[in-house]
């Protein structure tokens, strides 16, 4: 895999969160690569030290609804010892628009016993697959992400949460064999997720048309992490909605995506879990 020469860090402002009598914080770490035509890149934010993790999220920019750009192929949290970070992967499909993948690692600062759990499943040429990591029974599911073997083939269309696991699919269109991944991050005493959703039809006027949803949580509540389903439609046309952002908001999550077909809009819904207090 060939990786973007340009590299940036950032660490962004806090997002307020209360819990109890005391007030914890959620921090935003990023990562930002530039991508040219035809190229990778693989960004990891990571959470400061002694913070722990909450969840992932990424947005691409420079994206052209008729040249394409960068699409997603991985976002994920794991822990590769000693720190927790995430890791955001991308491909630019375009042959003429350079693009930027961001990704995002959302911290705690107040402790969590937090685990991550992972489940792999084959993805065959002209085929899609489906997967689900499940948490143990004696935690609870926080946030999760995905993970597939990426080119311009190989598309990623659902992450989202499913009972006490994190569940995700993705369509071969042409590419080799290769494999898809769910990841789960598990909580131990972990809150009890309340799941809002929003969905929109991406714009039927616009050569692959774009859709924008934005899932709020509920009053009382704090967004820790967010998903979402593109509804994919095979075979044929290969109708359906490819993410180019999800990602958490003050008061939610925001989710953009990309209608593979030309000429056929499509679906999007976005989720936002969140916790009380």
């Amino acid at each position: 895999m060939r990786f973007a020469s340009t590299l940036f860090l950032t660490a962004a402002a806090t997002l307020a969160m209360s819990g109890g009598s005391a007030s914890a914080a959620i921090a935003t770490e990023s990562a930002t690569a530039t991508v040219v035509p035809g190229d990778a890149a693989d960004v990891e934010p990571t959470c400061a030290a002694g913070d722990a993790p909450i969840s992932s999220g990424f947005r691409v920019g420079g994206f052209d609804t008729v040249e394409g750009g960068v699409l997603p192929g991985a976002s994920r949290v794991y822990v590769p010892s000693p720190s927790w970070q995430s890791e955001t992967d991308g491909y630019n499909f375009s042959d003429a628009v350079t693009g930027t993948l961001t990704g995002y690692i959302y911290c705690d600062s107040e402790p969590r016993d937090v685990k991550a759990r992972f489940a792999t499943a084959p993805l065959m040429p002209h085929a899609s697959g489906t997967v689900t990591a499940n948490c143990p029974a004696d935690r609870r599911l926080i946030s999760g992400g995905f993970r597939a073997e990426y080119n311009d083939q190989v598309v990623p269309y659902r992450s989202l949460k499913y009972r006490n696991g994190w569940r995700v699919s993705a369509h071969n269109y042409n590419g080799p064999s290769v494999y898809i991944a769910a990841f789960a991050v598990c909580q131990a005493n972990g809150p009890q997720l309340k799941a809002t959703s929003e969905s929109a039809t991406t714009n039927a006027t616009q050569y692959h048309g774009l859709a924008t949803v934005r899932p709020q949580c509920p009053a009382g509540t704090t967004p820790l992490s967010g998903g979402f389903d593109g509804h994919p439609t095979y075979p044929g046309a290969g109708r359906g909605v490819v993410p180019l952002a999800s990602k958490r908001t003050a008061d939610g999550w925001r989710v953009t995506g990309w209608s593979r077909s030309a000429t056929r809009d499509a679906k999007l819904t976005g989720y936002v879990y969140c916790a009380s207090g």
